[in-house]
């Protein structure tokens, strides 16, 4: 372990690691507020993040061993792997805004862990934000070391969409999440007249829409 090459068990251990950190700061800090990370402070992060992945993959030309290890393929698998498994927990369990009032039907136990609000726990956040730095570190790696005398252009224009497309849907969807807002309208079918009001996080005050 810890040795060149490294392998899928350091990957592993590095991308748990990471986990388990989030998981602390879950059970320290409190879930992350829905609007925590709202403009402007998700174009500072993704400055952050695109500065991030950019140094590691000039690292890794430079043929930093580490930053080589992480922009490769197994980092990658492992990243992906944790972020998986939450996803498909998140899939399993009933999932809750964290302004929604606290119902007899809502398990306890599993709204401690964060599991029922699964967006807005520190450990999914850190996962992703480990699978976007290192997906990124690849990509940008790849991009910076051109195609190769012996690699068909096919391959290498297949490859270099098919990582910076995933990239991109996965740096935008981050960036977005938390500038989402929901509105609840209430509409009766059996009144003939129009509704442009709702309200907002399980509130009972009225918002007007630009309907």
């Amino acid at each position: 372990m810890w040795r060149d090459p490294r392998s899928f068990v350091e990957a592993f251990v590095i991308a748990s690691a990471i986990l388990v950190v989030g998981i602390l700061l879950h059970f320290t800090l409190g879930p992350i507020p829905f609007h925590g990370f709202a403009y402007p402070l998700n174009i500072i992060g993704g400055v952050g993040i695109l500065l991030l992945s950019l140094l590691l993959a000039i690292l890794a030309r430079r043929g930093n061993r580490i930053a080589t290890f992480l922009a490769g393929y197994k980092m990658s698998i492992a990243a992906m792997a944790i972020l998986m498994g939450l996803s498909i927990i998140m899939g399993l369990t009933r999932q809750i805004e964290l302004a929604a009032p606290h119902g007899a039907n809502l398990q306890e136990a599993i709204h401690a862990v964060g599991f029922s609000y699964m967006l807005s726990t520190w450990y999914f956040l850190m996962s992703y934000l480990l699978l976007l730095v290192v997906l990124g570190g690849t990509t940008f790696t790849f991009i910076l070391r051109g195609r190769r005398p012996n690699m068909p252009w096919s391959r290498y224009i297949a490859f270099l969409l098919n990582h910076l497309g995933l990239y991109i849907a996965l740096f935008a969807g981050l960036l977005g999440a938390h500038d989402l807002q929901r509105y609840r309208m209430q509409v009766d079918a059996s009144e003939n007249h129009p509704e442009w009001r709702a309200t907002k996080d399980f509130s009972t005050e009225l918002y007007e829409l630009p309907l």
